[in-house]
Parts: structure tokens; sequence; C-alpha cells
């Protein structure tokens, strides 16, 4: 699953539209839904404020909605990649 399907599954589950799921941050309604469709990009920034607004974890997210071990997804290394640059940070700065 890739992270715009992911935001949209955890934005249903919220009960939250669109315009609910981004209040507090900088993105558009418009470059959001962009992003649930996989038209746009995320920035790892975006998707951690959007998290932070909704007060979910991005270890949370990831394992619930990005670890899909029982079906065959499509490898995203852009993802991985900046997942795992946040976490390198974060245990930096907890340091």
């Amino acid at each position: 699953m890739d992270i715009g399907t992911a935001l949209r599954h955890l934005r249903d589950d919220l009960g939250l539209t669109q315009k609910q799921m981004i209040q507090g941050t900088k993105i558009t309604v418009s470059h959001y839904s962009k992003l649930e469709k996989g038209q746009n990009r995320i920035f790892i920034e975006n998707l951690v404020e959007i998290l932070k607004q909704r007060n979910i974890s991005l270890s949370y997210f990831v394992d619930h909605y990005l670890n899909d071990e029982n079906s065959e997804k499509e490898v995203n290394y852009s993802e991985i990649l900046n997942i795992a640059f946040f976490k390198k940070i974060r245990s930096l700065l907890k340091k």
C-alpha cells in the first residue's frame, strides 16, 4: 500500500473529511486530495505534521497502515528511505 492510500484509510478510520485531516498544517485540500490519489508525492515533514495534528505516531501509522504483510505490495524505496531517515533523525534528537 502506498502512503496516499494509507492516509486515505487512516482518514476514513478517523471519520474525517480531507479538510479536517489537514487542519493545522500548511497543506491545501487540493494538494492533499492528489496525495491520496497518488498524483502528488508527500514530503516526510508533511506526513509527520499531518500525523502530529491527529496525535498519531509515525511508527503506529507505518505498522498499521503501511505494513501490509498479508498481500503483495509494490516496494517504494523512496518512502522507505524517507521513513528511515526520519527515524534516524528522531533517535539522534532523543540522545
